[in-house]
């Protein structure tokens, strides 16, 4: 019986090898401020590991994140959403979680409108809705999804001048999901919290 226990010891020991290394990476990457620090250390993840979904996950949203802090610049912005056009593709094959990525798909195509509505508007605005709707019908209890859904359609009843006091209502369904809602695994998205507060807040005092 000892002898079998060794046996299996030592055929375990480098997937537990291999899973305290990849803990230890994505610890440091998530914890990262720099940006440029952070994508060389996710970068690092997925060449150690690249059978993993969420390191091109992260790639993904930090690019599209960085690409709304200038917009004006249509070199800077462009560069930075086909990165993140390349890690999501990459993600869709590692069996991820789709409703999360169909969120940053759509993020995605939202900075594009952002930049320029009059070019990229017409174009895109219906497959936000589209890939916003998708997600929801995969994941209606994830507060991203949710959160994601309700910024578009907001900012959909302001572009056309229309109320947005019952879409409030979304957000603080969002907000309360959060609560409820457990990710999958510890390095799953968990981002969104701060900024369902930020965006009810502004929603209830245009509603006033």
């Amino acid at each position: 019986m000892t002898k079998l226990f060794l046996i299996i010891a030592t055929l375990m020991a480098p997937f537990v090898v291999a899973q305290n290394n990849y803990d230890v990476l994505m610890q440091n990457a998530l914890q990262e401020k720099d940006f440029d620090a952070l994508c060389n250390k996710f970068k690092e993840v997925n060449k150690q590991f690249p059978d993993q979904w969420l390191p091109n996950y992260y790639l993904a949203y930090h690019n599209i994140n960085n690409s709304f802090l200038n917009l004006k610049d249509e070199d800077h912005f462009k560069e930075k959403l086909e990165n993140a056009q390349y890690y999501i593709d990459r993600a869709h094959d590692l069996k991820p979680d789709k409703a999360e990525l169909l969120v940053l798909q759509a993020k995605l195509y939202l900075a594009y409108v952002v930049s320029n509505t009059e070019k990229y508007g017409r174009s895109y605005a219906p497959i936000i809705t589209k890939l916003n709707n998708d997600a929801f019908l995969l994941a209606p209890n994830n507060p991203r999804v949710v959160l994601n859904k309700a910024q578009w359609e907001i900012g959909m009843a302001k572009y056309f001048g229309s109320s947005t006091k019952s879409l409030c209502k979304d957000l603080e369904l969002a907000l309360n999901k959060f609560q409820d809602f457990k990710s999958k695994g510890n390095y799953a998205p968990s981002w969104g919290l701060d900024e369902i507060k930020k965006e009810l807040s502004s929603c209830k005092e245009m509603s006033k």
